[in-house]
């Protein structure tokens, strides 16, 4: 079961949010499995709550794979992980994606 983001709101920011949605994302699965998580109803997200909730989870060990992410926030997510040295491909991390 993907951790569904939008059960915390709809527009995200600051790095203490990320970090304490991170913990939860990370409490939520089962061990051994790869880390699901759900952009459907995400309106927006800043740089540093990108950086903070997704680089550290896409830096580790693990598979994390992030479903429904509307188009207008692959720029933002795209960008915090290039910040942190992360380069994938848009087609690899948005392989599930919501139109603009």
């Amino acid at each position: 079961m993907p951790f569904l983001l939008s059960t915390h709101g709809a527009v995200f920011s600051t790095r203490p949010r990320g970090a304490s949605l991170r913990s939860e994302a990370i409490a939520s699965r089962d061990a051994n499995e790869e880390l699901r998580i759900s952009f459907a109803g995400v309106q927006s997200i800043s740089y540093s709550f990108a950086d903070e909730f997704l680089g550290p989870l896409m830096s580790a060990p693990g598979t994390v794979v992030l479903e429904d992410v509307a188009a207008p926030l692959h720029r933002i997510i795209l960008g915090a992980l290039e910040r942190r040295g992360i380069h994938t491909s848009e087609e690899e991390l948005f392989r599930s994606s919501l139109p603009a």
